[in-house]
C-alpha cells in the first residue's frame, strides 16, 4: 500500500510545475499583476541587505547586487514595465529575486535581479492549467506600457500573469 502512495505522489508531482510570482505594483489596475518565473529561472531570493542601493536617473535601476563572482543590476520592475503607472516612488524592498537571463558567456549564465516590495509567492500550477494558458493569451493592459518586455500575458479570475522577456530586459538594463 505505501508503494501506491509513492506512485500516486510521483504522478501528482510530475503533473505540477512550481512557479514563482513576483508582484508588479501598478496603479489603475483592478486585478493584481504578477511576473511568473519557473524554478529554473530563479537563481535565489535574497534579503535586500545584500544589495548596494544607489538608483539611476530614470529610476529603473535601484542598485547593484554581488552574487558569487557576478555583479548585476537590481531593477524596479513596475518602473520598467509600467512607466507612468508605476507607484510614485519605489516601494521598499522586502526581497530581491535573482533571475537567469538566458544568456551564457564562458559557461556562466548572466543574471539580473528584481526588487520585490511584497513577498514572492510560490505556487504549483498543474500542467493542464499551464497547457491551457499557452492557448489563451490575453491582451496586455495599457498600464504595462513597455510591451517589448512581455512574452505572454494571461488573465485568471483573481490575477494577471505576465511572462517576461528577461533577456530583453537585461539588454535594456545594460544601457541604463
Amino acid at each position: 500500500m505505501p508503494q501506491n502512495r509513492t506512485v500516486n505522489q510521483a504522478s501528482r508531482v510530475a503533473s505540477e510545475q512550481r512557479t514563482f510570482l513576483l508582484p508588479i505594483e501598478l496603479q489603475d489596475l483592478d486585478v493584481p499583476v504578477f511576473a511568473m518565473f519557473t524554478r529554473t529561472q530563479i537563481v535565489e531570493i535574497i534579503e535586500p541587505s545584500a544589495v548596494s542601493w544607489h538608483g539611476s536617473a530614470d529610476g529603473a535601476v535601484l542598485g547593484m547586487c554581488s552574487y558569487g563572482a557576478d555583479t548585476f543590476p537590481v531593477l524596479d520592475l513596475p518602473k520598467i514595465c509600467g512607466g507612468e503607472y508605476a507607484t510614485e516612488a519605489p516601494l521598499p524592498a522586502k526581497q530581491v529575486v535573482i533571475v537567469r537571463t538566458g544568456e551564457i558567456n564562458l559557461n556562466r549564465s548572466f543574471k539580473i535581479a528584481f526588487s520585490a516590495s511584497a513577498p514572492v509567492r510560490s505556487i504549483k500550477l498543474s500542467n493542464t492549467l499551464l497547457d491551457s494558458l499557452k492557448n489563451s493569451l490575453s491582451e496586455v493592459p495599457d498600464a504595462i506600457y513597455n510591451q517589448n518586455f512581455i512574452r505572454g500575458f494571461f488573465t485568471l479570475p483573481q490575477l494577471h500573469l505576465a511572462l517576461l522577456d528577461v533577456r530583453n530586459i537585461a539588454k535594456t538594463a545594460e544601457k541604463m
